[in-house]
C-alpha cells in the first residue's frame, strides 16, 4: 500500500488519466472483479497492490505519468505500509522519482489511520484523545447548568460523531470495540456522577 497527496494546484485535473492506466495495466488490488488498485479523494492517492514488486511497476506508471503530463509529485510526503504476515520482514526498497519511499507503521487516510499488521487494522488512539479533548472542553462549560439532560445532548451532538468517526467502515475488532465502548461510559459516569460503571448501562439504553 502506497499512500501520498499532491500540492499542484491543477492536479485533479490529470488524476483521472493516471487512474487509467493504473486500471489498464492491471497491476494492484481487486475487490469482487472491481480494480481498487488506486483509490483517489481530492489529491490524496491510496494505491493497492498485492506484492511489492507489483507496487513498484504501479509506481512506474505514476513516474511516466508525471513526465508525460508534466507533474511533480512531493514524493517527501508518500510513504509504504505493509499488511500481510510478512510485514516485518525486510524487502526491496519502493522508488518514486528515483526518491525511495519510507516504509511506515501507521497511516493517516481521510482521518482513519491504518496500520501495518498482519491483516487489516485500524488505530483509534487518536479518535479517543479527540473525543475526550472534546467532552472535557464541553463538560467544563455546561456543568454549571447543572442539567445532566443538557450535557448530556450537547455529549451526543458534538463528541460521540468523533468517537464514532468512519468506525462502521473500519470494522473494529472486539477488543476495540470495549475500548470506544468505555470511553462513552466514562463520559457518561462523569456527566452524572456515577460511582460505577454497571450503572451506564440503563443510562445509555434510554
Amino acid at each position: 500500500m502506497v499512500y501520498g497527496y499532491h500540492t499542484h494546484y491543477g492536479f485533479a485535473v490529470f488524476m483521472d488519466n493516471l487512474v487509467t492506466r493504473l486500471k489498464s495495466s492491471r497491476y494492484g488490488c481487486y475487490l469482487r472483479g472491481v480494480y481498487n488498485g488506486c483509490l483517489v479523494y481530492a489529491d490524496d492517492i491510496l494505491s493497492l497492490s498485492p506484492s511489492v514488486c507489483l507496487m513498484q511497476k504501479m509506481l512506474d506508471i505514476c513516474e511516466s505519468f508525471a513526465d508525460d503530463c508534466d507533474v511533480r509529485f512531493n514524493c517527501t510526503k508518500f510513504f509504504a505500509l505493509r499488511i500481510g504476515p510478512r510485514f516485518q520482514c525486510n524487502c526491496a526498497a519502493l522508488t518514486l522519482c528515483g526518491e525511495p519511499l519510507i516504509y511506515a507503521t501507521s497511516a493517516k487516510y481521510l482521518g482513519v489511520y491504518l496500520t501495518a499488521a498482519k491483516s487489516f487494522k485500524c488505530s483509534y488512539d487518536h479518535i479517543k484523545l479527540k473525543f475526550y479533548r472534546t467532552f472535557n472542553a464541553l463538560y467544563s462549560r455546561c456543568k454549571a447548568s447543572n442539567s445532566e439532560l443538557v450535557c448530556l445532548e450537547l455529549f451526543r451532538s458534538y463528541c460521540l460523531p468523533f468517537l464514532l468517526y468512519a468506525v462502521e467502515s473500519t470494522g473494529p475488532s472486539t477488543k476495540a470495540v470495549r475500548v470506544l465502548s468505555r470511553c462513552i461510559d466514562s463520559a457518561v459516569m462523569k456527566i452524572f456522577k456515577l460511582t460505577s460503571f454497571e450503572n451506564t448501562a440503563f443510562i445509555k439504553s434510554v
